[in-house]
């Protein structure tokens, strides 16, 4: 077979596979076999499939590379790297997942930020391209660097915006909408908002269930606890296998600490807390769940667990995490070393979001641990079966 047959196959072996170790695995050697053959253009369309795969899989550092390196070739030749291979490979709807990625490192400068979501409105100006896309970018990163009034204003934009190709997906902005509803102290209002998105049947690959997840503590303060039962386990039963919904985890554990669900609670730590070491790059996700894991201890001590071990914490000795500093895992001294890592890593981000937003969600933990609601869920069948199966959580796509 010819060098370029045998990359046509591979090609089209990619397309064909979900996400994940084994498309991954392909697309690495695809990326050898143009390299080999010193072929630039098959090689920039093995780089294309790279940042999409880097991207669903939860690679932020590969992610990062291989669409910059795409990014440089489109620009130095459009016509021999041309900006969209197919309907699913597309350097537009890529560039859409660039600020996010920014953002979610606490290391990179605002002028760094502002400077993808600028490079991205520059190229889909040069490309003629609708800006439903570009205004979403800049409402999520307006939104997590704490801006809130800015990212209201983007968000009115947005529903006021036609929809166009390059739109967000309708579910994951309903989604957004009802969490940003939530987090600006709307909860009446999101809680509506989440209800239509599961009325109405909106889904994607994340949806409902992170929308699910994200409405279980503003739907226990609203006295629903056995809707809020259903959704834990409705959003727990879709997103179990899927590393990339770390944040849908975290807020299922706030639920298992709100409602006294210690059994399911440990559970869960067993099972996903080696999630959190998987993407070192998406440092916002990480503290997103460590702050779950620091209210879940809190709760836990507070009910008599303090020397209980907590099975799945050596994955927290992680360098992006507690590294050497681990110690002892029985519950007291963790929540002590996940407590501090929070608010270490909350400072770095709000030093350059210049405001104190993370180190008040850190100290809001306490507060959240006083609250108590009925509705417990045990470590049922589903989970007992999953965790006596397990398999070792595999490790990031880039350190294979």
């Amino acid at each position: 077979m010819s060098q370029a047959s045998e990359l046509d196959r591979l090609f089209d072996q990619i397309d064909r596979t979900p996400y994940g170790p084994s498309e991954r695995s392909l697309v690495e050697t695809a990326l050898t076999r143009a390299r080999e053959a010193g072929d630039e253009p098959r090689e920039f369309e093995a780089m294309m499939r790279r940042t999409n795969s880097a991207k669903m899989s939860g690679d932020t550092a590969a992610f990062l590379e291989s669409l910059r390196w795409c990014l440089d070739r489109h620009a130095a030749s459009p016509s021999r790297f041309p900006a969209r291979l197919n309907e699913n490979i597309d350097l537009a709807w890529q560039l859409k997942w660039l600020p996010g990625a920014r953002v979610a490192d606490p290391g990179a400068s605002e002028q760094e930020i502002d400077g993808a979501l600028r490079s991205m409105e520059r190229f889909y100006e040069e490309h003629d391209l609708g800006m439903a896309g570009v205004l979403t970018a800049r409402f999520r990163t307006d939104w997590a660097m704490g801006r809130l009034d800015a990212a209201e204003r983007w968000r009115t934009r947005i529903a006021e915006t036609p929809r166009d190709a390059y739109s967000h997906c309708d579910a994951c902005i309903r989604s957004e909408v009802a969490a940003f509803l939530f987090d600006t102290d709307r909860a009446a209002e999101g809680l509506a908002a989440t209800v239509d998105l599961v009325a109405n049947g909106h889904e994607c690959a994340d949806e409902p269930a992170l929308a699910l997840a994200r409405a279980l503590v503003p739907m226990l303060r609203a006295g629903r606890c056995d809707e809020a039962r259903l959704w834990h386990l409705r959003s727990y039963e879709s997103c179990r296998e899927e590393p990339t919904q770390l944040r849908a985890i975290a807020s299922q554990l706030e639920h298992c600490a709100l409602t006294g669900s210690l059994e399911r609670g440990f559970a869960l730590l067993d099972r996903h807390l080696p999630w959190l070491t998987l993407d070192p790059s998406d440092v916002a996700t990480q503290l997103r769940a460590m702050r779950a894991v620091a209210l879940f201890l809190v709760v836990a001590e507070s009910r008599g667990q303090a020397t209980r071990k907590v099975t799945g914490a050596e994955a927290l000795a992680a360098p992006s995490l507690l590294g050497a500093s681990l110690g002892p895992t029985a519950v007291a001294p963790l929540r002590t070393a996940v407590r501090e890592w929070c608010a270490q890593v909350a400072a770095r981000f709000d030093a350059r979001n210049g405001n104190e937003r993370q180190a008040r969600h850190v100290a809001a933990i306490d507060a959240l641990a006083r609250e108590s609601y009925p509705g417990a869920v045990g470590a049922d069948a589903t989970l007992t079966r999953a965790l006596a199966n397990r398999e070792p959580t595999p490790p990031p796509p880039n350190a294979r």
